[in-house]
């Protein structure tokens, strides 16, 4: 990912009148928070306003820079139940609700924030290849073949 991809990204949503949001990896290790983190205040500056995160690590240290960007959840928050949707709130303007609940689940949280007044907007994948593992490690790579 380059400062001049994501600027000629924005270029083309801005003419299309489309939202830009950056996506940050599921696990983002700290050097590359540190290598990423200083292109956001300039990125920010050329008309990006939304980063979709997937942990709260991410989250805390994209606050820190003190810009005027908002931040979205992905599902690899993997938020399952409207208590976790009302913490969460005031920190993201969207959130990306768990893969994995039903359709009558999704239902009853949207149902329940929206009674309790809480504006945040949600977003569903409905379709798509979907990551069934992250994990920092290389799984593959600890197992020993059996003899």
């Amino acid at each position: 990912m380059s400062y001049e991809l994501i600027i000629k990204a924005q270029k083309l949503c801005d003419a299309k009148e489309a939202i830009l949001i950056w996506k940050w990896p599921s696990i983002t290790r700290e050097s590359y928070i540190k290598h990423f983190s200083p292109l956001v205040k300039p990125l920010s500056d050329k008309g990006l306003k939304e980063i979709m995160i997937g942990n709260m690590g991410t989250l805390r240290a994209l606050n820190d820079l003190n810009l005027p960007l908002k931040f979205s959840g992905s599902f690899g928050l993997n938020i399952w139940n409207h208590k976790t949707v009302c913490n969460y709130s005031h920190l993201l303007s969207r959130i990306t609700l768990s893969n994995e609940l039903s359709r009558e689940e999704l239902a009853l949280i949207t149902a329940d924030i929206q009674n309790k007044g809480i504006d945040t907007c949600f977003d569903f994948v409905v379709q798509g290849n979907l990551e069934s593992i992250v994990s920092e490690d290389c799984v593959l790579s600890i197992l020993t073949p059996h003899k």
